[in-house]
């Protein structure tokens, strides 16, 4: 669930489908998707052309997607 001044949405995905509400526009968007939510975070990226916030905390190995990315500490 996502919650703030942009955005009042509900995402629930059950390694099959994906299913969106949108409380503040009373909108509800449904989509297969069968797999991981690795998976789901591509085909949301790539066939879907979606921005997924904070997508990286979300992957399987959250290390491996971030560390790439890291250059001091």
């Amino acid at each position: 669930m996502r919650t703030g001044g942009f955005a009042n949405v509900e995402m629930v995905f059950d390694g099959k489908t994906l299913m969106l509400l949108g409380k503040n526009a009373n909108l509800y968007a449904q989509v297969e998707a069968p797999g991981t939510i690795d998976h789901l975070v591509d085909e949301l990226r790539d066939k879907y052309h979606r921005p997924v916030p904070a997508a990286d905390l979300l992957m399987s190995d959250p290390y491996k997607e971030l560390m790439p990315q890291v250059t001091d500490v």
